[in-house]
């Protein structure tokens, strides 16, 4: 039997995400407009395809063969231009009709414009036609770029909210960060101007709840995984829909032995496989974010048995609250989870093991400063105290290691 995880490939399966689905089909079927967000690997690719099934999100009563949807992945857009994008679309659309079709040939032969788009729209519409972009990688079309100035950017996100307005098309967007993150800064907008994301139902694509996990588990009934590898395999990709599928690639390779691989050959392998995911992620992060990750990575270093040692951190609670908005932004996007009212803890153990990977490379030179003492809003006890903390895990090089050794243990 091949192996059923391909890394690396959206899934044909999607876990999960029914409310999700299905707020975005009530969008789509009253020719409204929906945004997702995530983390890369959060199964946003996967999403859009799911919602090329006509069947999906054609009303009731109405045939499929009405209505089409068009894929574009901008994130293949290097640099972004909205020339580019706009013959995307217009070559996607002429393509959705009959090869024989005179409609075909006019709109093939429209001006690659919003206008032009606009004009192919009016006409599929007018034949009772519903449209429906899937928008991957938008980000790409709201970030400025040597090719494309913050003027441009300005033209073109408006000129996409009129065709939406208009009822052109509907459109299911996804990005990294949330849209209103994104696009021109609010001083290039007039004054009173509403948001060129407004016509826009926003929603976050989190980390899979460890019950939709089961069926992961079920393209391994072979291997007839124990509940507490179940249970440390959720501790280690925290839902991620990318690292189950990745830890699920390797499982499957013993299903010839029906025996589980030994656990250190197995972290070894996964985290090879998924350290990418886990640079993204950081790289991504702004450098408050990644501040913040780091406290919290250090945080859960005395919570570790095997550690047995003391770090001063007891302002984390303030500092936490004065960082909350920031804190619930990277919770949002599937990094961190409330633990407590006041302590938060890592999704994936491994993104955790990563992050303090970083905190031990950080010579002491570069650690909290002056700098990170204004980012953070921090009175200089607490940088002094933060210092402290950071210097006892450079002392200590054996932590990154028992945190490892502590992941092992969840699996006996």
């Amino acid at each position: 039997m091949a192996n059923p995880f391909t890394p690396g490939l959206a899934s044909n399966r999607l876990i999960g995400r029914t409310s999700e689905l299905s707020d975005a089909c009530a969008q789509i079927r009253n020719e409204g407009h929906f945004a997702i967000s995530g983390i890369s690997g959060s199964g946003k690719t996967s999403f859009l395809h799911a919602l090329e099934e006509p069947k999906l999100w054609m009303p009731q009563g109405v045939n499929a063969a009405d209505g089409f949807a068009v894929f574009l992945d901008l994130s293949n857009y290097q640099p972004f231009r909205p020339a580019e994008f706009w013959t995307a679309v217009r070559d996607e659309l002429a393509n959705k009709l009959h090869i024989h079709d005179p409609l075909r040939e006019q709109i093939a032969k429209s001006e690659a414009t919003a206008k032009g788009v606009e004009a192919a729209c009016k006409s599929l519409r007018a034949r009772g036609k519903r449209i429906l972009l899937l928008l991957d990688g938008y980000d790409n079309a709201a970030l400025a770029n040597g090719a494309y100035s913050a003027d441009e950017l300005l033209t073109h996100l408006f000129e996409t909210r009129r065709l939406a307005q208009a009822r052109c098309f509907a459109t299911v967007t996804a990005t990294y960060r949330r849209l209103n993150d994104l696009g021109p800064p609010p001083e290039k907008l007039q004054a009173g101007a509403s948001p060129w994301y407004n016509q826009y139902l926003f929603q976050p694509i989190g980390n899979l709840a460890e019950n939709e996990c089961d069926q992961f588990h079920s393209l391994l009934a072979p291997l007839n995984i124990p509940g507490v590898w179940r249970k440390a395999l959720y501790e280690l990709c925290g839902g991620c829909p990318a690292l189950h599928q990745h830890a699920g690639h390797i499982l499957f390779d013993s299903v010839p032995q029906q025996t589980l691989p030994p656990i250190q050959e197995f972290w070894d392998r996964l985290e090879s496989a998924t350290r990418h995911y886990y640079k993204i992620w950081w790289s991504s992060a702004t450098e408050t974010e990644r501040l913040l990750m780091k406290l919290v990575a250090v945080s859960e270093l005395q919570n570790r048995r095997d550690l047995n040692r003391e770090y001063d951190l007891r302002d984390l609670p303030v500092i936490f609250s004065q960082n909350d908005r920031q804190l619930r932004e990277l919770c949002e996007r599937g990094l961190l989870r409330k633990k407590t009212s006041t302590a938060y803890e890592f999704c994936s153990s491994m993104m955790e093991w990563w992050v303090l990977r970083e905190v031990e490379n950080t010579p002491a030179a570069d650690a909290f400063g002056d700098r990170e003492k204004d980012l953070l809003n921090l009175s200089k006890a607490q940088v002094k105290a933060i210092n402290g903390a950071f210097a006892k895990v450079w002392q200590h090089k054996d932590t990154i290691k028992s945190v490892i050794s502590w992941a092992a243990k969840l699996f006996a």
